[in-house]
């Protein structure tokens, strides 16, 4: 039994090694679709992480002054992922997706996209590691931003006014169960495979009193807050 996470766990071990072998596998975390790897197969099963990108819209509509949306990001395999499954679940047109390579590159669009679109949502700007970065871009998107903003990471949420954020722990969950199962007898195969549904909504405080968004009761009560430093 091998339990892994993410499409370079099926791309690199699974299909060119395991497919259709003896050896039981489970994975977690492989974004949007699992059938362009030719899978799910007779040994293997998982659960497949999807964003809720229409329930983050839906949030954010009210707060907006149209309907343009705009992506922006790190370019790397995962978001450019994220683009296609985003453009097909929300109607996101690929000329308001932006993805860069570096920090200030993000900077630069996040500034040029307050004026282009009036919605903005946040794929994972993965150059931002240290605290330092982390500090500089809380500091830059309050005072910046025009626009309301949202992501599914939770550790983009500083950066967003909303975010509908995917749980890590709802994977593991699911992956520990679906092996128990095989290892009782259950075939992987009559394991169905799985897309997350829980998320937990965080609401960015700050940046709702700089836009002057006042959020409904309903939708604080369910939510965690962002608060001032």
């Amino acid at each position: 039994m091998v339990i892994g996470c993410d499409d370079n766990f099926v791309k690199y071990v699974i299909v060119p090694f395991y497919r259709d072998s003896k050896r039981p596998f489970v994975f977690g975390g492989v974004n949007w679709d699992v059938s362009n790897y030719g899978l799910p197969c007779s040994n293997v099963t998982g659960m497949l992480e999807v964003a809720y990108i229409p329930t983050l819209m839906e949030a954010l509509r009210p707060f907006a002054r149209g309907t343009r949306v705009g992506l922006l990001g790190a370019r790397n395999e995962t978001n450019e992922k994220d683009v296609k499954f985003y453009a097909q679940s929300a109607g996101v047109k690929a000329e308001q997706a932006v993805l860069v390579d570096n920090f200030e590159q993000w900077k630069g669009m996040f500034t040029e996209l307050q004026g282009k679109v009036d919605m903005l949502i946040l794929l994972p700007p993965s150059f931002i590691q240290s605290p330092a970065d982390e500090a500089e871009a809380r500091r830059f998107v309050l005072e910046i931003t025009r626009i309301p903003s949202g992501s599914v990471e939770g550790w983009i949420a500083p950066y967003s006014l909303i975010c509908q954020a995917k749980l890590g722990s709802e994977q593991g969950e699911w992956t520990a169960h679906a092996a128990l199962k095989i290892l009782a007898g259950t075939s992987p195969k009559d394991i169905p495979v799985a897309s997350n549904y829980r998320t937990q909504m965080i609401l960015n405080m700050p940046l709702a009193k700089k836009l002057g968004v006042t959020f409904p009761i309903s939708l604080i009560e369910q939510a965690t807050l962002i608060k001032e430093e």
